[in-house]
């Protein structure tokens, strides 16, 4: 099954847990008063508000590259975290434990913060489980030699542009013999370095190298295709960051299925409105989406609002376009580096239910938390100039991925394959879907309404 993989979690507090009663912490230690920890300081009290815009704000400011998306699904499902120890602290580096609120999950933090201005941060967290134990996140020289090795040819052999694969490659191994990551012993902060580096290199944000609490099951000799589509038992910080997933993660660690999450309703003057938060696989969602599709197809126009949409599973993009397409269309190709084919993705012939229509008008709503499948249904009716896209530009994640385990504690998801685009030969890796009328996200909905008020 193909995805476009949502791997990069901004906060791993996400992962499907049983969400435990409140309690009352300790009192929480002090962040330093150095310079990352001033800077965590204000990550910590955005996080913690129930204001989207903190987010939004300290990310534009300090974090361009975070994943505002999974951030705040993460701190609106863990309720907030709090400071429980400082475990390493510098003046631009520091490594803390968290505990969620809700959840009652320990995070581990590490923070980079950038010596030039303008200030940037690095922020990595990583589920490691109900309580923190400081000697389980060590590794010695020969697991990090071990992880290396597998991890260089891992990418050396799947990655999606292979000129870029070996790149990163020749980069890792260099990094090694000079004894870059000598001093590194806790595998959390490895795998986010191991990361970063990577992103660096590829600037992808589907590549990751991620750590598992627990003990991974065997060696994976190579990438498989698949996954959940939202992260499981860890994740990254706010910049592309490791930890996301797991390739066979125990069933303690998989995610709890969020819902399909189709709401549909008919606004003033006859217009549809469709919103949901993921690309569920149609499997398991295709029924909802329909339905859906169904209650709005008498009005005169469709909104789709994609503001807060987190993507998943290809196989819904053609699902849910087939409904604003009359013949059969090609919307994408997806290009695999193992075969060297590319398959062409087309709209169905059939739906349930009526279709909306292939003349009336449609809108998109986007903003910087719309990633991965729902960029790729933007993208792709953009392109068609079958709907117009209103608000910010998307996150950029394009690539397909796969995963496989480089260590006990370490996997990596890689990505593998990519979307083409018929029309502009491209897609939209790391550049995000622009849209035709740029607004703020907040601003998106009523200006679309306006657009359409105006068509007679």
């Amino acid at each position: 099954m193909r995805r476009f993989f949502l791997s990069i979690a901004c906060v791993a507090i996400i992962a499907g847990v049983t969400t435990l009663p409140a309690q009352s912490p300790p009192s929480s230690p002090a962040l330093p008063d150095t310079p990352v920890g001033r800077v965590f300081g204000e990550w910590l009290k955005a996080y913690n508000a129930a204001d989207s815009a903190a987010l939004v704000a300290y990310a534009k400011r300090y974090e361009p590259d975070m994943n505002l998306a999974l951030a705040i699904a993460g701190r609106e499902v863990s309720g907030g975290a709090e400071l429980r120890s400082v475990e390493r602290s510098d003046q631009r580096h520091v490594e803390l434990v968290l505990r969620t609120r809700r959840t009652a999950l320990m995070v581990y933090a590490v923070i980079d913060l950038s010596s030039a201005e303008p200030l940037r941060a690095t922020t990595i967290l990583t589920i490691v489980g109900e309580r923190y134990d400081p000697d389980a996140l060590q590794i010695d020289a020969a697991a990090r030699a071990t992880a290396i090795d597998s991890l260089r040819a891992k990418i050396d052999r799947n990655y999606v542009v292979p000129a870029i694969g070996k790149a990163i490659a020749d980069s890792l191994e260099a990094r090694k013999e000079r004894g870059a990551y000598d001093a590194t012993t806790n595998a959390v902060g490895f795998a986010g370095r191991l990361t970063q580096e990577i992103f660096e290199i590829a600037h992808d944000k589907h590549t990751t190298v991620n750590y598992s609490p627990g003990v991974l099951r065997g060696p994976s000799p190579a990438p498989s295709p698949g996954g959940p589509p939202s992260a499981p038992a860890t994740a990254p910080g706010p910049r592309p960051a490791p930890s996301a997933t797991a390739p066979r993660p125990s069933p303690s660690q998989l995610p709890v299925r969020p819902p399909c999450g189709y709401e549909s309703k008919i606004l003033d003057d006859n217009i549809g409105y469709v919103t949901f938060t993921n690309f569920r696989d149609p499997g398991e969602c295709g029924a909802d989406a329909s339905r859906a599709m169904n209650a709005i197809a008498g009005a005169r126009a469709v909104i789709f609002d994609l503001r807060r949409n987190f993507g998943g599973a290809a196989a819904m993009v053609p699902y849910l376009a087939s409904y604003v397409f009359a013949a059969r269309t090609h919307l994408h190709d997806v290009y695999r580096r193992a075969t060297g084919a590319t398959e062409e993705v087309w709209t169905s012939e059939q739906v349930s239910g009526p279709r909306f229509g292939t003349t009336k008008p449609v809108y998109i709503l986007t903003s910087s938390l719309t990633i991965s499948a729902a960029e790729a249904f933007a993208y792709d009716l953009q392109s068609l100039k079958r709907a117009i896209v209103v608000g910010e530009t998307t996150a950029g994640a394009a690539n397909m991925t796969a995963s496989g385990q480089i260590g006990e504690h370490l996997m990596i998801n890689v990505s593998i394959a990519r979307a083409i685009n018929p029309i502009t030969g491209t897609n939209w890796e790391d550049r995000g879907v622009v849209p035709d009328i740029q607004v703020p996200a907040s601003d998106a909905l009523s200006t679309a309404q306006r657009l359409i008020r105006a068509i007679r």
